[in-house]
């Protein structure tokens, strides 16, 4: 690996599979390597650092093992690094941060752990940073707010604790967040969407909690995100009612999940209005009173969660209309016409 990056005579490996090289300026110089699902084994070579004109590094899906790198920071080049699902260990190394044309940043699930190093705050040219499904622990770091041409930040499924910092709102271009499966507690800050292009929100199986209506604000600020499509608070500990401006939010919403919190009140009327809607999940709450007529207008919906809370009176005939439906759960619930 080493010769590769000299000007050898026939180049031949730049015919391998998976190997990208310069055809102009540099000629044999490699550009990319796109090596993914090819049933690698073993270390990465800290060689690749030797690849002084890498743009592209792709290992992910194979069986790779051991540390990242930490001569990486010397490829300069580098647009994007993507090693997700491969059992890496060890810590992101430090190196990393010093690729400044950096865009792309995935190492999802692998067994990496530790803190974020800070000098990942550098990167500023970072569209997409999965760090999801390791074991990577401590507190989301503030600078994360100045990483401004994010579109997709993944953490979920690691040990991060601590609160969801407010300058995530100084994300501009971010499209899609993903915290869920953390240790993370307190409000959710109110202002956090106050940008407008979240599409995607995962924020499930943590320790969120509203205890006040002005906890629940954030749910007012979601209503500028016109293009949301998912919306998970599942597994949280949300309580109190569920505010109105809920039915204000996006009509591209395909996925609510609020199940396994404690919020109590009504389903609020309007929740009809999401003819998108898939999925509806609003299991293991204490919601009382009856089941929303206008229910049955969720023409697209395929799964209707509503088990385990004290809905009462009959299911209204308009469910009748749901013929998209495959999976209703009405268990654990006073309901009149229902049987065990």
């Amino acid at each position: 690996m080493s010769s590769w990056s000299s000007n050898e005579t026939m180049f031949g490996f730049c015919h391998w599979k998976g190997v990208t090289c310069s055809s102009h300026a540099h000629p044999g110089r490699v550009t990319a390597l796109r090596m993914q699902d090819l049933g690698l084994v073993g270390a990465i070579s800290p060689q690749l650092s030797n690849l002084t004109y890498l743009q592209a590094l792709d290992l992910s899906n194979n069986r790779l093992q051991g540390e990242i790198p930490h001569d990486h920071g010397s490829c300069v080049a580098l647009r994007a690094i993507n090693l997700s699902v491969n059992s890496l260990s060890g810590q992101i190394p430090w190196s990393i941060g010093n690729l400044p044309k950096l865009a792309v940043l995935n190492v999802r699930n692998n067994k990496i752990s530790g803190n974020v190093p800070a000098s990942l705050g550098n990167l500023t040219a970072l569209t997409m940073l999965s760090i999801a499904d390791n074991y990577v622990n401590g507190r989301i770091p503030p600078w994360i707010g100045n990483m401004t041409n994010l579109t997709d930040l993944n953490v979920a499924g690691n040990v991060f604790h601590g609160y969801v910092p407010s300058n995530i709102a100084g994300l501009i271009n971010l499209l899609a967040l993903s915290l869920l499966g953390n240790k993370l507690q307190g409000r959710i800050p109110p202002n956090i969407w106050s940008s407008g292009t979240i599409t995607r929100l995962n924020l499930g199986n943590n320790i969120l909690e509203a205890k006040t209506p002005n906890d629940r604000d954030f749910l007012t600020s979601l209503t500028n995100c016109s293009e949301l499509v998912t919306l998970d608070l599942q597994l949280n500990r949300l309580s109190g009612f569920i505010p109105n401006t809920l039915v204000n939010l996006s009509q591209e919403l395909i996925w609510i999940g609020l199940g396994g919190n404690q919020i109590f009140g009504t389903i609020p009327a309007g929740i009809g209005r999401f003819r998108k809607l898939t999925v509806l999940e609003l299991a293991c709450n204490i919601f009382t009173c009856n089941i929303p007529l206008d229910i049955g207008q969720l023409s697209s919906l395929h799964r209707l969660l509503l088990y385990g809370n004290n809905l009462s009176g009959e299911i209204p005939p308009s469910v009748g209309n749901l013929t998209q439906l495959n999976e209703l759960l009405l268990f654990q619930n006073n309901l009149d016409n229902i049987t065990n």
